[in-house]
């Protein structure tokens, strides 16, 4: 949506560009980031955030979205012959330099991940730092709580422990889908493409529909 992008509160949520089609997709997360805006888009508990909060949710094994930086971090992993996330929290790109989000030993599953993505924003709601814009995010939170004290309030906000985390299922590979790639659904294929500067035009977006059904 874009009904809110450029203030103190949840931005769109990043995915793999491909889910959905992606062969080698552990999980297909459009639902779940779904899932979750439904939850936080209009609602009032989601607007007084001390600062902006990036959330990635991927199921994808080829470290496309970038994770590492974003204040939620779901990534691939697999535990037993379940398939979920791990949990990482705190990355940040700005304010003071950039942060590699810290792993909380946290298993997700794909049910349940909407859920508790809504919990930690609230825990950032309640606790995280004000007092400066520049040191309002949640790695600054991390950093002063560490990550035992962090996961020690998920858990009880959360009504239950949590599962330790799984197996990664991220490879050594990465990619950003640009091009030409098998889809998952039997004879058919996807094209990656890239926005110069994330602008389009609608005349482009007119024309790419048409691509899609003609060519699709």
């Amino acid at each position: 949506s874009s009904l809110q992008t450029g203030m103190d509160n949840i931005r769109g949520i990043v995915g793999c560009p491909a889910t959905g089609l992606t062969p080698r997709e552990l999980i297909d997360t459009a639902p779940i980031a779904a899932e979750f805006q439904r939850i936080f888009l209009g609602n009032k508990a989601f607007t007084n955030l001390p600062r902006k909060f990036n959330v990635v949710i991927t199921g994808c094994p080829d470290n496309c979205a970038g994770a590492e930086t974003q204040d939620i971090a779901l990534t691939p992993a697999t535990t037993g012959d379940v398939a979920g996330f791990n949990l990482a929290v705190g990355g940040k790109q700005g304010s003071g330099g950039p942060v590699f989000a810290t792993p909380c030993d946290v298993f997700v599953r794909p049910q349940e991940a909407a859920a508790l993505c809504a919990e930690i924003a609230l825990i950032f709601r309640d606790h995280g730092p004000r007092e400066a814009r520049s040191k309002s995010r949640l790695a600054f939170l991390i950093a002063e709580w560490g990550i035992a004290r962090f996961r020690e309030t998920l858990e009880t906000r959360w009504g239950r422990p949590l599962p330790r985390a799984g197996r990664d299922a991220r490879g050594d590979r990465t990619t950003d889908h640009v091009g030409v790639y098998r889809q998952r659904q039997p004879g058919l294929n996807y094209v990656g493409l890239k926005t110069p500067v994330g602008r389009v035009t609608s005349a482009q977006l007119r024309e790419l529909a048409r691509l899609a059904e003609v060519y699709g």
